[in-house]
């Protein structure tokens, strides 16, 4: 389990900042000897997770995108939440996004865009900033204080938003936004844009991601908004139900 573990953070490494690496820059990184590196990329390459670009290094192989179609056509989010996506963006000039909470991150899974054209801040598959925007602090306003903590503690928090150090205080900031059951924003990612965010939650009534609709400030009225409320609260009451596990579809277990 320890190799295996060593060797998932050699994927790791690939970040849109750094899209190739060669086997000394991995060495130097991870700090793992150059044999062991040389084992791991191998492997990973013969996996089609990596593969080889004659005088770069090595960047990430086809076996990803194959990974992210099954993701999309088997996350549990996006294939309940697509339906009243689809919806939103008929129903609103907007985009309508699901974001899922992992790994201390808010990340775009899945959007559907509406005939209003505009530049979003979102982009499916990239990390999205903690400190701003609705659909983190959505999600945020209901992490419990423990887990917030652990948010706040993370060196990678620390080092790329303003959030505050300690989750008390953090939770008193986003104490409204948990007791209303949505956050609206205006131009904190994209100028000119808004956004409306809700928590989507498990059986568990832990808060795994949000669902965000997303359009120009010029039609984001008092009155526009309070329907895009009233929309995405009825779209996630039916998500946070349907992702509640059925009796009839548990394993039996001999």
């Amino acid at each position: 389990m320890k190799s295996l573990k060593k060797m998932l953070k050699v994927l790791r490494l690939f970040q849109a900042t750094k899209l190739e690496w060669t086997v000394d820059e991995m060495v130097h990184a991870l700090g793992y000897p150059q044999a062991t590196v040389y084992r791991y990329v191998k492997a990973l390459n013969e996996e089609g997770l990596l593969i080889s670009v004659p005088g770069v290094g090595y960047t990430l192989g086809p076996r990803i995108v194959e990974l992210d179609y099954i993701l999309r056509i088997s996350d549990p989010l996006i294939k309940l939440g697509r339906p009243f996506m689809l919806e939103l963006v008929k129903e609103f000039p907007c985009y309508a996004m699901m974001f899922r909470y992992y790994q201390h991150k808010i990340l775009c899974v899945h959007q559907e865009r509406g005939n209003e054209s505009f530049v979003s801040s979102h982009v499916r598959g990239m990390p999205s900033s903690l400190d701003r925007g609705a659909a983190a602090n959505v999600v945020l306003a209901h992490l419990n204080r423990q887990k917030l903590q652990k948010l706040l503690d993370n060196p990678n928090t620390r080092s790329n938003s303003e959030l505050p150090q300690e989750a008390a205080q953090l939770q008193s900031q986003l104490a409204g936004i948990k007791s209303l059951g949505y956050a609206v924003t205006h131009g904190e990612l994209t100028p000119g844009v808004s956004g409306t965010a809700v928590p989507i939650i498990d059986h568990r009534k832990n808060v795994v991601g949000s669902l965000l609709v997303s359009m120009p400030e010029k039609y984001a009225t008092d009155s526009q908004l309070e329907q895009v409320v009233s929309r995405l609260k009825f779209c996630a009451r039916v998500i946070n139900t349907s992702l509640a596990p059925s009796e009839q579809i548990q394993p039996l277990l001999n």
